[in-house]
């Protein structure tokens, strides 16, 4: 039950991830080690989707300004 405690916070509360990480991977027990690990993998895939996600937002939303731009330097050709 500690274990999925453990993998839940550090799957949906990414940073928090890392505290059980540095808590366990010195750990004697195999065990131990093994949720410190599983917890870091939990941890970082949600961060890097983010910065990967966050990326594509960013260069969706300059290509949208770039092209309200370029319409409105249209429209202001015509007057309008």
């Amino acid at each position: 039950m500690k274990e999925i405690k453990i993998y839940l916070v550090s799957f949906f509360l990414s940073p928090l991830g890392f505290l059980w990480f540095f808590k366990y991977f010195r750990s004697a027990e195999l065990k131990d080690r093994k949720i410190a690990y599983i917890s870091l993998i939990l941890t970082l895939i949600p961060l890097v989707l983010m910065l990967v996600i966050g990326n594509k937002l960013v260069s969706l939303s300059s290509g949208i300004m770039e092209e309200y731009k370029k319409n409105l330097d249209a429209y202001s050709e015509l007057g309008l």
